[in-house]
């Protein structure tokens, strides 16, 4: 039985995002492997090929950071506008870090 009071109001919120595969290469085309990707927070980090997996829900873009404390900006916004709107997966095939 319901009673006054003992009835909770759940309020559920969503972000839509996409799931972005691909393979980091630097500016010489080589891998750039076992490198941490960042956006605000870490999302990925590629293997030791320089693949990588993340799940994108935001509009900034991500940086790859390495050892040396070398770090490299991955241009999403321009990569991303091509992506038809509602697609959850996208290959983005070999980007090159700048």
């Amino acid at each position: 039985m319901l009673y006054p009071g003992n009835i909770l109001r759940i309020e559920r919120r969503s972000t839509a995002v996409i799931i972005i595969v691909g393979c980091l290469l630097g500016s010489d085309g080589m891998p750039l492997g076992d490198a941490p990707i960042r956006s605000d927070k870490l999302v990925g980090i590629t293997d030791g090929a320089g693949y990588f997996q993340i799940d994108y829900s935001g509009n900034t873009n991500l940086r790859a950071a390495f050892l040396n404390n070398l770090t490299c900006e991955i241009d999403l916004e321009t990569i991303l506008k091509n992506i038809p709107m509602g697609e959850s997966f996208t290959d983005l095939g070999d980007v090159i870090c700048k």
